[in-house]
């Protein structure tokens, strides 16, 4: 019994104890938890300003990401628009830029916009978008520059001109100005240039009172050069186009270093064409003349009223549907009819220095075209082009050599060369040398002559038409641009020429070019320029007939689309 009582009361008592013990345990863990909570404050405290900062500082990577974004979508819009309004590229090159720009644009999208994209990725997207922005800036400021270096290649065409009347002296003679004219004989022509003549003489006389200078006629260019020198006159009067023709004759060769100019009257005047353009350069058929000139200064190309003599005579007749062109080179000497008549009988040569109209309708006559459109470039042309293309490359026929190289210091010939025979790479210099040699000999001893000069200028031209429409000079365009500005005079418009560039583009296609040289021989002719009754003849290349058929057979052939094999 006593037994029992004491068990119970040790129960109890270990009931309180655990009941104790709980509530201690309790008390410490609410403890615990209080402590818990305030850490938690004292570190919410603590948390809350850099939290804020984190969520600023995302907000501005969020905002820069965008803004570098519109910039992107904003240029490279600008860009589509700016070259899907040129008309030169094909509208397949306009759906790719499109394209490439529309998934560039896309995929950096998706980093700028979405919100939930890692500061890293976007900070990375910001900096790639920021560097094809410029890129893209830059394109929309380069573009429009290449389209402008492009369209000032090429001179426009003018509708007046200045025809320039000289009187020219001897340098010993005392005249020095218009005030020494007074009283004095002036040489005019009979034949040439009576009206502009006799409006310079009124223009002369105007500024003397009581004693106007005398004039007296000769019938030709040669009869009033040779009195001048005689001293049978004071001064002769003369276009100044026909300088080249006096000085070209062998009796007058010095005829530039011997005289002077003392006075110029100017009058202006309107200038024809005779060129017939096609409705559409890429689907018709067309001929153009092209005409070089041994003048070293680009200006003289321009001079439509009497452009000087014109020492490379090509006819480039071409297809475009059927990807040919024929290059016919035609011997600068050749005896023809001026302006197709043939009371004018003359050297090619001396077209030009008439006008470009005469040397159209020259041109006409002996083939029986109509040409299309005249293409007028000088030597210096030539090398700028070929040196901007890094050389150019030609299969040389035969070994030769020439000293009529340019010399680049001072654009003077004189320049060696030796061209082996094969395929060989010329320098713009080099290839002055090649298209104007011809006192050297071929390996077999006989001489180049004018023959063969004619067709290493068939050679180069048909080098040139292969290299410029290669894919490599027309990715490379820049450079080349910017070589030839302003250096070639055409009435082939703009937009003809960015259609050519489109189909080329376009297609990508490899003409075939023909070449045909017209040959002959040389024989003493009377000349039109220098007097064709005074009973003196010059060198003239008087045209085989059968190669001059051939021609016109091969141009008959281009022109109704017939593939020559």
């Amino acid at each position: 019994m006593e037994k029992n009582e004491g068990n119970n009361v040790s129960n109890v008592q270990f009931s309180v104890d655990d009941d104790i013990k709980a509530e201690i345990f309790q008390q410490e863990i609410d403890v615990k938890k209080t402590d818990d909570k305030g850490e938690e404050k004292k570190n919410a405290k603590k948390e809350g300003p850099n939290m804020e900062r984190k969520k600023i500082i995302r907000w501005i990577i969020y905002g820069v990401s965008i803004v570098v974004m519109l910039g992107v979508m904003f240029h490279s819009k600008r860009l589509y628009d700016l070259i899907s309004s040129y008309i030169f590229l094909p509208d397949k090159y306009i759906q790719y830029l499109g394209f490439g720009l529309l998934g560039i644009n896309l995929f950096f999208a998706i980093f700028a916009f979405l919100p939930n994209v890692n500061n890293l990725n976007k900070i990375l997207q910001s900096i790639l978008c920021i560097v094809l922005a410029y890129a893209l800036a830059m394109a929309n400021i380069m573009v429009p520059n290449y389209k402008g270096q492009w369209e000032r290649v090429f001179v426009e065409v003018p509708t007046e001109g200045d025809l320039m009347i000289n009187v020219y002296v001897l340098n010993s003679s005392e005249v020095v100005d218009i005030n020494g004219l007074q009283g004095k004989v002036i040489g005019i022509q009979s034949q040439l240039d009576v009206e502009y003549q006799d409006y310079a003489l009124k223009v002369i006389n105007r500024e003397f009172e009581g004693n106007p200078v005398e004039s007296k006629a000769y019938e030709d260019i040669y009869s009033i050069v040779e009195a001048l020198y005689a001293g049978e006159i004071d001064a002769i009067m003369l276009n100044e186009s026909y300088a080249d023709i006096v000085a070209g004759n062998d009796d007058f060769l010095t005829f530039k270093e011997d005289t002077r100019v003392v006075y110029t009257c100017v009058q202006k005047i309107s200038l024809e064409y005779n060129s017939e353009n096609v409705g559409d350069i890429t689907t018709e058929p067309f001929i153009m003349l092209i005409g070089g000139s041994d003048d070293r200064n680009f200006n003289n190309l321009f001079v439509t009223t009497g452009a000087g003599r014109t020492d490379v005579n090509m006819l480039l007749v071409a297809n475009p549907i059927t990807k040919q062109v024929l290059v016919v080179t035609i011997p600068r000497d050749s005896y023809v009819a001026l302006w197709g008549d043939i009371n004018c009988m003359d050297k090619l040569t001396h077209a030009t220095v008439y006008s470009i109209s005469c040397w159209q309708q020259t041109i006409n006559w002996l083939f029986d075209v109509k040409t299309n459109y005249f293409f007028r470039v000088n030597f210096l042309s030539i090398v700028k082009i070929i040196d901007a293309m890094g050389g150019l490359k030609i299969d040389n026929p035969y070994e030769f050599e020439t000293h009529a190289c340019l010399n680049m210091e001072n654009y003077t010939e004189g320049g060696y060369a030796h061209f082996p025979e094969g395929e060989i790479v010329l320098t713009g210099a080099q290839t002055v040398g090649y298209v104007r040699e011809r006192y050297g000999s071929k390996p077999d001893g006989t001489g180049i002559g004018d023959f063969g000069r004619n067709e290493h200028q068939a050679i180069v031209v048909a080098a040139l038409i292969r290299q410029i429409t290669s894919v490599s000079t027309i990715t490379n365009i820049g450079p080349l641009l910017k070589a030839i500005e302003g250096t070639f005079f055409t009435d082939i418009t703009i937009d003809e020429i960015y259609a050519l560039a489109q189909m080329q583009l376009d297609d990508m296609a490899t003409w075939k070019v023909i070449q045909h040289k017209l040959t002959g021989y040389s024989a003493g002719k009377p000349s039109y320029a220098m007097g064709k009754n005074s009973g003196r003849v010059y060198s003239m290349v008087i045209l085989n007939e059968q190669s001059l058929e051939q021609a016109k057979n091969l141009i008959k052939k281009i022109l109704n689309s017939e593939v020559i094999e």
